[in-house]
Parts: structure tokens; sequence; C-alpha cells
């Protein structure tokens, strides 16, 4: 049986035969990234069992969650856009209005800027797969059927959410099947033009009649908006667009018999670039890599709880490389962790080293101490244990200090290696050490007593130590010794709570996708359309200012609560877009929101977009907060960090020092420094200089999401996929699932009252659903990591 995937050509004849390239003068869909799209008719996308969408696709310019497509509404949809700024492309499908009803496919580093390209989106039967330029790059598994939106408004080059950024560039021969089309028809139809009679076309937009008619015979004409346009522009060559680095063979067990179905992934820098299943029937499979790299990659297996790896594997466009793995080739190392008195050092991270010193695979000391690497192939390998301030190598009585975890310093040649054969386990890599963990962590989830273990969306500490948690589920209360769990069933209007906030008095606030719930530490009450707010649904923010007053923000506008009654603003009465994040002046008379078009500012009543009022072109904000100078700092998606001290402007960007213009977070401490958490790193701006930090300086990874401190003046930082990082000031420690953070994508952090550190793990920092919970660390510092180069900070000297 073929390889699933694998490509056979064939030949279409009669009716179904695809024209030639179109001619020199074919007309494309061009959108300039400023409201322009195309509406589709909204019965295009309703009673399918499956689907296909395909098309030719050239963005001129990056946005945040920009869409080649979206079909539905903002409840039940099916899309393909970019991903958060960079070259990924997500295919998301929503059945239900809750999030937990998200399947979500993606695959990084697609996409290049100017570059034309053909994405092709599978879905139906349980099963939703990506094809790029004519190959299958990905695929995976989702419960029941197609959706059946109802009232569905369908986009070419918008989003159902106004948040999101709309399409910048160019689109053509965009086509829809009712049917799941395989790799060899898209391949085979992709490069030329069609009569538009083929069985299965529900809809076929050429754009070459300079408009968006429909070509099929369903008659779906769709409507150009804004400044959409059909432009003269040819199509690529099929020899002039990017090919894969093919990756292909067999897995094996260890009888020689076929691994069936089991999950291939294909790895580079920790960070996954291909994923496939292997034939149910010969353990065949093929994964195609599109702008491979000059780095090696790991080919990992993972087959009923077995993992099988191999690393080293180099990649080039445009070549094939055949790589089979067995269950059979491969060995297992083990140890113990013992304190000298003989009791276990728990959770302690291990990691296996390569000839070359690099991590292999880090895994953490189990209850009794031990460990043990499995399926680790044959060769030379070195041991070690993080302590504090560096590495215990096996075999090698001190510590090595200094150096990040991929490079302990030249004292490593010291180190024995260790020889392992096929067939012959090593089992007494064991290391005795004294203590030496400051600190533990704590994960929070379902089995603890969460209403969810997927996406905390806020975790809200009271000032007498009740933490609460805001999560899919409901929300959950912890008083440091049980969790109790409150859901519709208590009371609350929904069970999907977004966010939450404390009045002064402490009363507690909870939105959700379909109203607010309102908690005096006795009973719920509950605020909906019906009782005079109108915001729309997805209610995601909400502030409770210091003079009382309570602000709401959704999808369709901003409320504002005075304790008897809601006041509503829409931009039919003065709110100029989508309101994300509130903050106040330390009163509350002045409210500050960061929006879609700029920083609005509000007296309680007016709205002033302040950006646009000083000539500055619309933008998106995020965090804005006030210093206790006044002074207002936000950040922005793409055009750097800003201040605003009631007169001007300051824009601050990788011009200035800035490590990225993507700001994602601001924090200002007492000695009236001003922190950034960038895509690009940390920064610290002391009102003239910026110093920033990235992974040389030892921080987890440069794609920050955002930045506190705690009360001991301590730092904190949480990344997009690495883990938590904390800075004393002179050096970072690290925290990732290998030291007990719940997960490597820790989108939020408080201080308690207590000392300890809570971090939230939420699904909207990063674009795959995962069941995480939340993290509590008791304040220690281990796995201190100091600067390789030992550079020191300006603001220390």
């Amino acid at each position: 049986m073929a390889v699933a995937g694998c490509c056979t050509v064939l030949l279409w004849h009669g009716s179904s035969a695809v024209r030639a390239q179109p001619a020199p003068d074919n007309r494309v869909l061009e959108l300039d990234g400023n409201g322009s799209h195309v509406e589709l008719p909204a019965a295009l996308y309703e009673r399918l069992d499956e689907v296909t969408v395909e098309g030719w696709i050239k963005w001129t310019r990056f946005g945040n969650w920009s869409r080649f497509f979206d079909f539905g509404t903002s409840e039940q949809e099916i899309l393909v856009g970019q991903v958060q700024d960079d070259a990924g492309v997500n295919f998301v499908i929503r059945r239900e209005p809750r999030y937990e009803s998200w399947v979500s496919l993606r695959i990084p580093d697609l996409i290049q800027p100017n570059e034309w390209c053909h994405i092709a989106a599978v879905a139906g039967r349980g099963a939703m797969k990506l094809y790029f330029n004519g190959y299958y790059v990905g695929g995976t598994d989702f419960g029941g059927a197609v959706i059946r939106p109802e009232n569905a408004r369908n986009f070419l080059g918008k989003s159902n959410f106004p948040v999101d950024t709309d399409f910048s560039g160019q689109m053509d021969e965009v086509r829809v099947w009712k049917v799941a089309r395989t790799e060899e028809q898209i391949r085979q139809s992709m490069h030329g033009a069609l009569p538009g009679d083929q069985d299965g076309l529900i809809g076929y937009w050429p754009f070459d009649a300079g408009d968006a008619r429909d070509v099929s015979s369903a008659g779906m004409n769709g409507v150009l908006h804004g400044n959409a346009r059909c432009a003269v522009a040819p199509l690529p060559e099929p020899s002039s667009i990017a090919s894969p680095a093919l990756l292909r063979g067999r897995v094996l067990l260890e009888n020689g018999l076929p691994a069936r179905a089991a999950e291939v992934r294909i790895l580079q820098e920790g960070l996954e670039i291909g994923r496939v299943k292997s034939d149910t029937q010969t353990g065949e499979y093929r994964i195609a890599v599109f702008h491979p790299r000059n780095q090696p990659c790991e080919l990992s297996v993972v087959w009923a709880g077995r993992n099988v790896s191999r690393r080293g594997v180099q990649l080039e466009a445009g070549s094939t490389l055949e790589l089979n793995l067995s269950f059979g080739d491969y060995g297992s190392l083990s140890g113990s962790l013992r304190m000298f008195d003989r009791t276990p050092h728990v959770a302690v991270p291990v990691q296996l080293l390569g000839d070359s010193n690099q991590v292999i695979r880090t895994q953490l000391s189990d209850g009794a101490g031990a460990y043990v690497f499995t399926n680790v192939p044959p060769g030379k390998y070195r041991v070690r244990c993080q302590v504090l301030g560096g590495f215990r190598y096996h075999g090698l009585d001190r510590v090595v200090h200094g150096g990040s975890l991929t490079n302990a310093g030249p004292e490593v040649a010291d180190v024995p290696a260790l020889t392992l054969q096929a067939g012959a386990p090593i089992e007494n890599a064991s290391f005795t050490i004294a203590p030496f963990k400051k600190g533990t962590w704590e994960t929070f989830n379902v089995a603890s007593g969460l209403a969810s273990d997927t996406d905390i969306r806020k975790i809200l500490v009271e000032p007498n130590g009740l933490v609460w948690f805001a999560s899919r589920g409901g929300v959950s209360r912890y008083d440091g010794q049980k969790v109790v769990t409150l859901t519709t069933d208590d009371g609350l209007v929904d069970n999907y709570v977004m966010n939450m906030d404390r009045e002064p008095n402490g009363v507690l606030w909870f939105t959700t996708q379909r109203g607010v719930s309102r908690l005096d530490g006795k009973k719920f009450a509950n605020f909906t359309a019906e009782e005079g707010l109108m915001v729309g649904d997805n209610i995601d923010g909400v502030y409770a200012a210091p003079n009382g007053v309570v602000w709401f923000s959704g999808s369709a506008g901003v409320a504002r609560f005075d304790g008897r009654q809601f006041t509503n603003f829409n931009r039919t009465n003065g709110l100029p877009g989508r309101v994300m994040k509130i903050t106040s002046t330390p009163d509350g008379s002045t409210v500050w929101m960061a929006s879609t078009v700029g920083l609005l500012r509000c007296d309680g009543t007016n709205f002033v977009n302040v950006t646009k009022e000083a000539g500055l072109k619309e933008f998106g904000t995020d965090s804005p907060h006030v210093a206790p100078d006044g002074k207002v700092w936000f950040g922005s998606f793409g055009v750097g960090a800003w201040s605003f001290d009631g007169a001007s402007f300051v824009n601050y960007t990788t011009k200035n020092g800035l490590p990225d213009n993507q700001v994602n977070g601001t924090y200002s401490t007492p000695d009236g420094a001003v922190w950034f958490a960038t895509r690009g790193g940390i920064s610290r701006f002391d009102g003239t200089r910026f110093v920033n930090f990235t992974k040389e300086d030892g921080l987890s990874h440069n794609g920050c999401i955002f930045v506190t401190g705690s009360p001991d003046g301590v730092m904190w930082f949480g990344t997009i996929n690495d883990g938590a990082a904390r800075y004393d000031g002179k050096a970072f420690a690290s925290f990732t699932a290998a030291d007990g953070v719940g997960d490597n994508r820790v989108s939020a952090s408080l201080a308690a009252p207590d000392g300890a550190l809570w971090f939230g793990h939420s699904v909207f920092a990063s674009s795959l659903p995962r069941e995480f919970g939340a993290s509590r660390f008791d304040g220690g510092n281990s796995a201190v990591s100091r600067n390789a180069r030992d550079r020191r900070m300006l603001f220390d000297k």
C-alpha cells in the first residue's frame, strides 16, 4: 500500500480537464489590509458534510491572525489564516460557541511575504488536513461533523472577529468543493483554470472579470468591499514556487511488523515543524517541510505510549530523505538522585546529552528520585542533573558552573562518556548530592478541583489570600487547603469565564460569553442584555475602577456600571473601535482603553481617540498602564512602545533600542523604570536608554507575552513556548515543564500575599488547546542560569 498522502499523478479528461495556465492579463483579487475584503453568500457553507477550500495567496504584510478565508460566524466557523504576525498558518474549525469546540492545526514557517503559495484546507469525516503548494503538511482528528452555521458571514480577507488584522496582499483561483479532495487532485489542478462544471465544485472565483462573480454553476457571487479590486497580475509558474524537503520511511516494531498509525513528528530547535501518522497497514510515513532552516532536526515517533527518535537529521529543500525507525534498535539509560542521607531528590531536571554536549532529552526525577530514558539510540552519552548555580555530571565529582543548558563550558571535557548499546541498558547512572532546591512547584488542575484544565484565562488573588481562577468550565476558588468550583449550577451566568476583577469593597465580577455575574460573597447576580448590558458576546474585558465604577468590553462595545444601571457605548454613540484592555488613573476619574484603533481616553461619558487626535495613524494598542508619575505607557501590534504625558506622545521602536516592535506587555517598577515584554525579548527603559535581555542573557525564550514584578523586587516574565523566567537583578532563572511548571506556554503571573507566585497557562499563548491548569511557585529560586557572557546590567553600575 502506498504511503498515506503520497503523490500519484492523475490525468483528467472531458469536462474536468484543466485549462492552460492563465494568460498574462490574468486578474487577481487585491486587498489593502485596511477594511477591504470580499463577502460571499451566506448559503455557501450550509449543510456540508465535507469541504475543501483552496486558492493562491500572496501576503504582502503579516498581521495578527489575518485571514485567507473565514466562513461562518463568531460562534461557528472554519478559517485559515496567518498566525500572530509570523509565517505560521493556522487551520481552525469551531463547531460550537464554546472555545472547547475549537480544533486547531498550526504549521509554522510556511509562508513568505510577497511570495505566492497555494493553500488547500480539507475537512470532513472526523479529520482535517492542510496542503501547501500541493503537498500534505499536516492534519489532525476531530470529533463530529463539519459545522453547518446559520446566518453565516463568509469572507475572503476578513475575520468574523473585529480585533483581527485584515488581509494585505493578493488572492486568485479561490475554489470551494463539497468533497474532501485528495493531495493528487489538489496538485493536479492547482496550476490551471477550471471550466467550472466539475462535480463537487460549489464556488469558484477566478476574478478575471474584474469582480467576485462565481463561475461555477452554484451562482455564489461575491461582493467587493472597501478598496478591494481586481488587478492584472500573473500567477507563478510551477517551477518558481517553493519546494519542500521530503522525509519518508517506515516505522517498525521490534518484531519487524509495522507500527500502524504511529504519530510521526519532525522538530527543529524544539519546535514542531511537521506531523503525520504512519500508514495503518504498512507503517510508512511522509512529511513535507517547507523553508527548512540550516539546523539539525529530530524525527520523533510515538506509538502505544512508547517513543523512538533520531536526531541530527538534515533537511534540504527540493530533496528527499529516506529514514526508517525501529523500536528494536534502541536501549535505555536510568539511575537515581539521592541526598547524603539516602532520601530521594524529587522533581530535579535530569538531562541526557550527546557527543557535542547538546541536550537530547530532559525529564524530572520521580517521587523515588529515579529517572529513565527509554528508546535511546546506541552511541556515547553524558548525563547531568541541575543543581543551584550549575550542573552535576555523572562521573565528575564537582559542580560545573556557568554556561547555559546547552553549553556547560570546557570542564565537560573531563566528563567520561557512557557507551550505550542496543539491548544492553545502563541502569546505574546515579547521583548523590546535597540538598539545594529553594522552592517547589505545584500544579493545579481538574484533579485538584479546578473547573477546567484548559485555558486558565485569569488568576485573581484577594488581599486575604483567596485565589480565584477563571476558566472554560467555571470559576474556582483556592483557600490554601482546598479548591471549590462554582458553575451555572451555583448561579453563574455561564461556565466559560473569560475574565474577572474585584471592586475595592470586595465584590467580584466575572465576565463570560453570555453575560456577567456579580458575587457579593453570598450569591450571584447576573446581567445580560435583558438587564441592560449591551456589549455583545465574548465579554473579555472587565475593570473595577477605584471610584466604584465597573467597566466591561465585549464584541459590540463598552458598558459602564455605576452600581444601579448600565450605560452602553458603541460606534453609534461615541466609541471609536473595539476595546481590549482597560485601566484608569488612581482616582478612577480618567479611564484609559487599549483598542483596535488607538489609545482611548474616557471621562466616564465621552471618548477621545487621543492617538488619532494627535495626528497619528490608527493602530492596535495593548496593555495600557498609568505609571506613578501619571504618564500612560502602552504597547502596540508592530509599531513599538508608547508613552503619553497628557500633551504629547513618544514612540519607542527598534531604532531607539527596543528589541522588537511588537510589545505585548508593559510594567513600571518603583525605581521609575519601565519594562517591556516583546516578541524579541525583554527590555528595561530608565527614561534615557534601553537594556535588553534575550536568550543569550539567560532568558528562556525571546517571545515574551507578559512582564510583572513581585514584592521582593524580582522581575518575572512569561514566554510563548518556553516557560517562565525570573530575574533578581544579577541572574536569570528559567522554569519550564522540566522544572515543574504546568505548561511551557505561560500567559500570566501574579504574586500572592504569602509570597507565592501563581502562573496561568492559556490557549491564547498559542494556537493549540491543551490541558495544563495553573502553577504555583513558593518563591524559591532554583535552576539559576547566569549570563554566558557575564554581561553586567548597565543600571547595576
